[in-house]
């Protein structure tokens, strides 16, 4: 998986394992087309979904200062993590 940011969009590629295997391409397609569907504060908004060049993509809103849950997580065991 690559990740490119630009302006106020971040872009996530994914490789080609995902290009080759079109049940787990179609699946993360339409899970892009649902996230772009929903409206909330709390959710990062999809632009949106296709294929470039043969790899799946996802178009988001890039959240400047934000955190991956790796980072928000980093120190805390599971119970921690779950609470």
């Amino acid at each position: 998986m690559m990740c490119m940011a630009r302006s106020s969009v971040h872009t996530r590629v994914h490789g080609t394992s995902l290009s080759r295997d079109d049940r787990r391409r179609e699946r993360f397609l339409r899970e892009g087309r649902i996230a772009a569907s929903l409206r909330h504060v709390g959710i990062v908004r999809v632009h949106s979904t296709g294929i470039s060049e043969g790899r799946p993509f996802l178009a988001y809103e890039l959240i400047e200062g934000a955190r991956t849950l790796r980072e928000a997580f980093a120190g805390l065991d599971l119970r921690e993590r779950v609470r």
